[in-house]
């Protein structure tokens, strides 16, 4: 047996795909709150796999965290092991170095190497964290990786990248082409070998959001090159963090963009969850017959009362728990989440939750 079980949890995330569930099953970007509720410090924390792995479980286990999430610095790791300075800090996440950036031009994109993902920076620290997960829970994690938009974004420089995409579309294109091709999917394909039961990589892409892109922009810069990833690594790769929809001049359309990456599976997260309505979510995914995951905000999480969590958190299971095929995502838990909310919202989930037989 296992030092960790949570096999129910992943047995409801997988009933959640195709309705055949106990109950809504929930899961959490929790790695900053974990590192500060061990009270291990930041340099630690992201550099240390065994570290970082046992916090992220006993979190998880201490608050009923149904799937924990072995996701943690997913911005930063192939840009350094591209050269980039990340900068640790004793009580918060890792940040990028802004004020080198490593493309500029043409001849600064010739002179990059393509990493190892055995040698390479934090690139092991990835690979070994899948590897620590497995052994203490008796499964293997989903795979994090950084997609080709967002990562362009920080070595290029995200204003500077948008401008260029009007003015040197092509420079753009061979920048994502380069990082796709040449840094991303020998990461993601070194992961699948090492272990051949991994169930998908999934790629942290917030920066391709709306209403800082274009839908057009969404076509012809983003949603290529993840399927390019798709189509070389040979297994389920996808994104499906976007936001922005209460933004999109097609919302529609965007909800088919983001199948476009990740297929049979919407994922919409407060802000724009509150300000649509999960009414309208719903009734998209039952016309497409997808299963959904509503993200709870972070800033409620965060700052908001206990009764304003529940009644977040009611208010989205009643109306997508119908359909069973629906997942709860807490978004993001700062070192600044009190505990009293993530319980609040994982009991509520708990207690209102359950399928009716």
């Amino acid at each position: 047996m296992p030092p960790y079980d949570f096999h129910d949890g992943f047995k409801q995330l997988k009933g959640a795909k195709n309705g055949t569930g106990d109950r809504v099953p929930v899961f959490a970007q929790l790695h900053e709150f974990a590192m500060k509720w061990n009270g291990v410090s930041g340099k630690i924390f992201y550099t240390s796999p065994e570290i970082f792995v046992k916090g992220i479980l006993d979190t998880a286990s201490a608050f009923g965290i149904d799937i924990p999430d072995n996701s943690g610095d997913a911005y930063h790791l192939e840009a350094e092991a591209l050269g980039a300075k990340i900068m640790f800090y004793e009580n918060q996440s890792p940040a990028m170095d802004q004020s080198r950036l490593l493309i500029e031009n043409e001849k600064d994109l010739a002179k990059l190497k393509a990493p190892d993902p055995y040698s390479s920076g934090r690139l092991p620290f990835a690979l070994d964290c899948l590897r620590i997960f497995k052994e203490l829970t008796g499964t293997t994690s989903s795979f994090t990786f950084c997609a080709p938009f967002s990562l362009a974004a920080l070595l290029v420089g995200y204003e500077k990248l948008v401008m260029a995409i009007y003015e040197r579309p092509d420079f753009v294109k061979k920048v994502l082409h380069f990082l796709t091709e040449a840094v991303i999917a020998p990461f993601i394909q070194a992961a699948f070998k090492e272990f051949e039961d991994c169930p998908s990589a999934d790629g942290a892409d917030a920066l391709a959001s709306l209403p800082f892109l274009t839908q057009d922009m969404l076509d012809e810069f983003c949603i290529p090159y993840i399927l390019r990833l798709k189509k070389i690594c040979g297994r389920d790769v996808f994104v499906k963090n976007w936001w922005g929809d209460s933004c999109a001049k097609d919302l529609d359309r965007f909800w088919n963009q983001k199948l476009a990456v990740s297929p049979g599976v919407l994922e919409v997260q407060d802000p724009d969850l509150f300000k649509i309505g999960p009414e309208r979510v719903m009734n998209f995914a039952k016309q497409n017959d997808l299963s959904v995951i509503f993200g709870v905000d972070q800033r409620l999480l965060a700052e908001g009362s206990v009764e304003e969590v529940e009644n977040r958190v009611k208010t989205y299971i009643h109306t997508g728990a119908k359909q069973k095929k629906i997942v709860l995502y807490l978004c993001n838990l700062n070192r600044d989440t009190p505990e009293k909310n993530i319980k609040a919202a994982v009991d509520t989930v708990k207690k209102s939750g359950q399928y009716n037989k």
